[in-house]
């Protein structure tokens, strides 16, 4: 990677009673301290500094002419089943994928006999410290298919860390809540709480998924295993509020909520659910900031709560961003989306065709991550104040859809990282100055 660590930013602080100070901020090396050249402290947030320098692996820099190979060692697995969904959400990411095939059940046995080829079976060879993602679309289409697929890795892998499923909830039934229970599932229902609908008819008011859904959250929620993850849009974006909603209408004040973020634009419908304007984006950043910061409203969401100690960890440890990852985390040798023919795409959210097709399983030496950008890559990041934050936003994005992403990301975490200054010194976010943040030309921005 190349040298960033000339990049510094100057913040503008101020406190409740009008008082200001001033912060230089040096993403690169997770350096921040006043002018003074105090440092803030981490006792308010339960930590301390590291007492030397820790030592950090650099991450992969992939790129075209720069492939990550996958490695056989996976702990991440994340098995497409095709893209195929009964809902028709206003921005999803898998909108252009629609009509790339889908697994049946024919495929199962093939696909289950082939895993120890490609596939160490995890720290045991029984899939310990592994994690088992099954993807849609909507996973409930291929409810024929799971049947069969499901108990085979449950049997050849009994000691798996996480079997994990996201659901839009509206196929459940008594038979399928019952099913995942057996399984051992963990449990991401998708759900926008007030601004559900644009995502698609709410599965509580329906006759079937509803009970069905209550009864999944009776089982699966004294274990931890079920959250509701929504997505902030332009339309939808008080995350206080729609955490609310959701503990209002299942009953439960300690709902894991969690939260995509700002949504990543794949196609034209989805740009529209993104802001258009800087005043649009000053806006929702603000009203972000405020539910951040607020320990009983937006800080209880577990993504939210997440980064911000995360944050808090780089600032103790000093962690340099050369160590950084993106973070969808499918740039890792460790990760892989595979569908059920054997076919490597890039992630979950696209099918393995085109630039997206890494290879496939039958030869697991051959499959090579490339035509995507690590954002040590990208224009905007090494110049971005949020980037340890942001870990890059997509890997394959580009043109418009790479600029807006961009921007939807740097609101979310510019957010962050003003409720992470509130909570290290008291002091809100006014102001941030730079010699380019982000673009050329961008030298200050307001919060």
């Amino acid at each position: 990677m190349d040298d960033f660590d000339d990049v510094e930013f100057r913040l503008l602080l101020e406190a409740p009673d009008g008082k200001r100070a001033t912060m230089v901020w040096r993403p690169h090396g997770s350096e921040l301290f006043f002018t003074d050249g105090r440092l803030p402290d981490l006792g308010r947030v339960h930590l301390g500094y590291a007492d030397r320098l820790l030592g950090f692996r650099p991450a992969k820099a992939v790129g075209p002419g720069h492939p990550v190979a996958k490695s056989r060692r996976l702990r991440r697995l994340k098995i497409m089943l095709g893209k195929a969904c009964n809902y028709a959400c206003g921005y999803c990411s898998q909108t252009e994928q629609r009509d790339s095939a889908g697994g049946s059940p024919a495929d199962v046995e093939t696909f289950l006999a082939s895993m120890p080829g490609w596939f160490d079976g995890g720290e045991d060879g029984l899939g310990q410290g592994v994690r088992i993602e099954i993807w849609g679309g909507e996973p409930f289409v291929y409810w024929k298919t799971l049947r069969l697929l499901v108990p085979g890795l449950k049997r050849r892998y009994p000691n798996l860390g996480e079997l994990f499923m996201f659901t839009n909830g509206s196929l459940l039934d008594a038979e399928k809540v019952a099913w995942l229970d057996e399984m051992g599932f963990t449990v991401a229902v998708s759900h926008d709480g007030p601004g559900q609908a644009d995502r698609g008819p709410d599965p509580f008011d329906h006759p079937v998924a509803g009970p069905a859904l209550r009864e999944l959250i009776r089982r699966l929620h004294p274990q931890r295993r079920i959250s509701f993850n929504f997505m902030v849009t332009a339309r939808n974006y008080e995350v206080a509020a729609i955490r609310r909603w959701l503990v209002d209408r299942t009953g439960i004040p300690d709902l894991s909520v969690a939260s995509g973020e700002f949504l990543t634009p794949y196609d034209p419908a989805s740009l529209m659910y993104s802001p258009a304007t800087e005043a649009e984006h000053q806006a929702i950043r603000r009203a972000l900031a405020r539910d951040f910061a607020d320990r009983e409203g937006g800080l209880p969401i577990v993504t939210v709560h997440q980064k911000l100690a995360g944050f808090f960890g780089a600032l103790a440890s000093h962690r340099p961003a050369e160590s950084l990852w993106q973070k969808c985390g499918m740039d890792t040798a460790g990760a892989l989306a595979v569908d059920l023919a054997g076919n490597v795409a890039t992630c979950q959210n696209v099918a393995a065709e085109g630039r997206h097709q890494l290879g496939n399983v039958a030869d697991p030496d051959g499959i090579r991550l490339e035509h995507v950008w690590h954002w040590s890559r990208r224009a905007e990041c090494p110049r971005c104040p949020v980037l340890p934050l942001c870990l890059g936003e997509c890997l394959f994005l580009d043109g418009i859809y790479w600029d807006r992403a961009c921007d939807n990301a740097f609101t979310w975490n510019l957010a962050l990282f003003s409720a992470a200054l509130w909570f290290l010194t008291g002091m809100r976010l006014v102001r941030i100055e730079g010699d380019a943040i982000r673009r050329d030309g961008i030298t200050a921005i307001d919060f």
